[in-house]
Formats: C-alpha cells, sequence, structure tokens
C-alpha cells in the first residue's frame, strides 16, 4: 500500500429529541408526533502536519449563525485549532426541529427550543472530539458516480415569462424546465493501513424533501443512504453533503408522472438506497490512493447586501404571481418587517470555503444554491472530484440565477429565506473560482 501521507478520523452520533418538538421547513405549524429514524452528527477530521480540518454534518434544516460561531468558538478553546476550521453543514432535512427562529414567516410556525439546541451543540462537539481522537494515517480514494434518476429541476417556465416551483408539463402554458440538473455524485473514502474502509463522504444535488410534509423526525434520504452504506460496510461512519440543491428536488415534473416514485415512505426508501447503490459502486470499482494528497482550506466572507422589497409589477414580487390568501397574509407580515429586516442584518456574512484534499476539492457556502451555479463551479475547477456542499457555517437564504429573478416564483420572492440582492449567486460563483485558482485546482 501506499505509503499514508495524512490522517483522517470519522465518528458519529445521534441527538433524537423525544417527539413535540415542532418541525422547521414548511409556511405551517408542524409538531413532530414519532420519529421515524435517528438525527445525527457526523464527522470527518483530516490531518496534515499542522494543518487540521474537521466537517460534520447535522441533520437540521438549516443552520443558525449564532450556533456556528458558538461551536467554532467552543472548537477552538477545547482543540487549539482555529474556529474556522470547523466546517458545519446543514443536510436540509424537513423533517426535523429548528436551529433557526429567523425562518419563521410568523410566529404561528414554532420556533426553537433551546434545550433541544444545547443537546445539538453538545452532541456536535462530542462527535467531532471523537474524530480527532479516532486521527490515524490513511489513504485517500475518490471518484464520482452518476445518479441519472433522482433530483430534478423544479422550476417550471410558462408562455407568460414566469417560472412557478413544482409546475408541470400538464399546466396550460407550460414550456419547459427553467434549468438543467445535476447527475454528479462524488465520493472520496479512506483507508487505514490495513486497508480497511474507515470512513465515507459523498454527495448529490437534490433537497432532501422526500418527507416533507412529515410529522415524524427523519433525516430523510440522506439517512437512508448513510445507513445503507455504512452497512454494507461494517458500520463505518458515512457524510451526507447536499449539493446546490436550491431549485433541485426528488419530484420528476417533466414528464409529469404523477406516481412521483421519489416521494412518500417508499420514495425515501428507494431515494437513499439508489444513491448508496451508486456511492458503493465507486467504492467498489478500487479507485487509487491519491499520491502525496495536500491538506489546505482557503476561506472568504462576504458582506452581501440585502435587496429592496420589489415594485408590485416586478415578478420578483409576491403579488405577480397566484396566491393563496394564507401565504398572501404571511407575505404582508413579511413585508411589514421588511425595513427593519434591512436594518438589522444588511449586509449578510456569507462565508465560503474551498478545501482541497489531494485530488478533491469540497466548495461550501451557506446557501441554498441554484443548480447552475454549482455546475458553474465544478466547471471551472481542475480538480479530479468536486463537492459543491451548500448549507454550510450559516443560513443565507437563496442564490437564485439572474434568469430566475426574471422570471419570478417562490426562490425569488422576498422572505427570511429569500434575502440576498439580485447576482448574489453569481457573486459567489465569482469568488470560489478565485478561491479555487489560489488553491491550485482553478482554470487561470
Amino acid at each position: 500500500m501506499t505509503e499514508p501521507m495524512i490522517a483522517a478520523g470519522f465518528a458519529s452520533k445521534e441527538y433524537t429529541p423525544q417527539p413535540g418538538l415542532s418541525l422547521q421547513g414548511q409556511f405551517y405549524l408542524r409538531i413532530a408526533t414519532g420519529i421515524r429514524d435517528p438525527l445525527e452528527a457526523v464527522a470527518m477530521a483530516l490531518r496534515q502536519n499542522n494543518v487540521v480540518v474537521v466537517m460534520v454534518t447535522l441533520d437540521v434544516c438549516v443552520l443558525e449563525e449564532n450556533f456556528v460561531r458558538a461551536c467554532q468558538r467552543e472548537f477552538e478553546q477545547v482543540h487549539g485549532i482555529p474556529g474556522e476550521h470547523l466546517l458545519i453543514h446543514s443536510t436540509h432535512t424537513h423533517v426535523a426541529p429548528s436551529l433557526n427562529n429567523d425562518l419563521s414567516f410568523n410566529p404561528e410556525t414554532g420556533g426553537t427550543d433551546p434545550t433541544y439546541v444545547s443537546a445539538v451543540q453538545r452532541c456536535l462537539l462530542e462527535t467531532v472530539a471523537e474524530a480527532l481522537d479516532r486521527l490515524e494515517p490513511v489513504t485517500l480514494h475518490a471518484g464520482c458516480g452518476k445518479a441519472e434518476h433522482l433530483g430534478w429541476n423544479r422550476r417550471a417556465m410558462f408562455n407568460d415569462g414566469t417560472s412557478k416551483m413544482y409546475g408541470n408539463s400538464e399546466m396550460s402554458g407550460f414550456s419547459g424546465m427553467e434549468g438543467p440538473r445535476d447527475p454528479d455524485l462524488p465520493v472520496m473514502f479512506a483507508r487505514d493501513r490495513k486497508g480497511r474502509i474507515t470512513g465515507v463522504v459523498f454527495n448529490f444535488s437534490s433537497h432532501p424533501n422526500s418527507m416533507e410534509h412529515g410529522l415524524e423526525y427523519s433525516a430523510d434520504f440522506p439517512g437512508e443512504a448513510r445507513r445503507t452504506v455504512g452497512r454494507i460496510l461494517d458500520g463505518v461512519p458515512v457524510l451526507y453533503l447536499t449539493g446546490a440543491a436550491g431549485n433541485t428536488a426528488p419530484s420528476v415534473l417533466d414528464p409529469f408522472d404523477p406516481s412521483q416514485p421519489w416521494r412518500g415512505e417508499k420514495g425515501l426508501i428507494r431515494s437513499g438506497q439508489y444513491l448508496a447503490e451508486i456511492a458503493l459502486g465507486v467504492i467498489s470499482s478500487s479507485p487509487p490512493a491519491m499520491m502525496n494528497p495536500s491538506l489546505t482550506l482557503e476561506r472568504t466572507v462576504l458582506a452581501i447586501e440585502l435587496r429592496p422589497w420589489p415594485h408590485p409589477e416586478e415578478l420578483a414580487h409576491p403579488k405577480a404571481n397566484p396566491l393563496n390568501e394564507e401565504v398572501t397574509r404571511i407575505y404582508r407580515l413579511v413585508e411589514a418587517d421588511w425595513s427593519e429586516r434591512l436594518n438589522r442584518q444588511s449586509p449578510a456574512k456569507v462565508s465560503l470555503n474551498v478545501l482541497r484534499v489531494g485530488d478533491v476539492v469540497f466548495c461550501t457556502n451557506p446557501v441554498e444554491f441554484f443548480v447552475e451555479l454549482g455546475l458553474d463551479i465544478k466547471h471551472w475547477s481542475t480538480a479530479e472530484v468536486t463537492f459543491v456542499v451548500e448549507l454550510t457555517d450559516g443560513y443565507a437564504g437563496y442564490a437564485p440565477t439572474l434568469k430566475a429573478f426574471e422570471r419570478g416564483g417562490y426562490e425569488v420572492w422576498p422572505s427570511p429565506v429569500s434575502f440576498l440582492k439580485v447576482g448574489a449567486g453569481e457573486q459567489i460563483v465569482e469568488t470560489i473560482r478565485i478561491m479555487l485558482d489560489r488553491a491550485g485546482c482553478g482554470r487561470t
């Protein structure tokens, strides 16, 4: 075996609370009535010489800035490693309790439970500590599979110049889907000196919301994918990272398929096992060990202004699209608070990371990143395997494309989940290109 040039450690822990907390991810209040499957923290620690970086995933909808910073501060105090070297990712399940109070469109949708937040923070830090304790010399291996049948663009275009989330080809005036999809399923895994796999990380670009209206705690299909891979590999920890999925979802929208094979209980199982099969296929293909893998972390924090409330005639205005009475009421509440939101929140801090691990690069952002933007980053990257990872180190809402802003729809309507200035997504792409260049895996 090639002499290991890097150390890695992996760990996972469960933090599932008792039923009864409010769930995040919808306009309306949902109280959890049960537990379908565990919510987990999963960590990967990497060390080379004096450089240590830890990536940890949480089964939550989105993160909150203060939560991230508190975890990073304690990480630095306890381990003596710079806090920004702890990257925290939310898998974006829509059936877990909230860590972020600011995402309630109105108070009736619930809020955070301080006891739960503390428990998640404690679990995260314990998982990170365990991953660091397990650091050992490894070889790293990577490849990229293709998931051709899951993760579809969810924005349908219509002849009147508008787009609609979850539109479909049976609707009058349907003219096609607004954007592409990304079938890539990048995989990286570690082997110890005896050749045993010690941990796996993989990534896919789809909203993980097979069960988005559910009432039981669940990691959704990322949890099923992790469990399937882990079970086949004798229980090794597995990280699932959600890719550029701001406008992609499990739903098959065109051609219109009423059966929706990737939704519901059966869809969750089918989705997770499908992705696991592809990830395991990459592993079983035995990609060679990376030769002399380097470990570097590039970090940039952008200050991005919030956008003003749009004029009623603009398609980015909620009134430009038909809304039901309850949704209309909620957006009126949002509009009434918008000036105050600009005062207290603008500019937003947008943390970007480019983590290079030999032939692999992880490009992270804290937004719901449109798939077109993720593809732009992949086209610029010269790494053999590129992970584009959204919803990491905070939450800054949707980052739609310029085209989406021209056509309207949910993702561009101003709200607590969509507030960055027009063009923020393209600004993030350009910044990450520069970071990739600095990391030695860009095209300049």
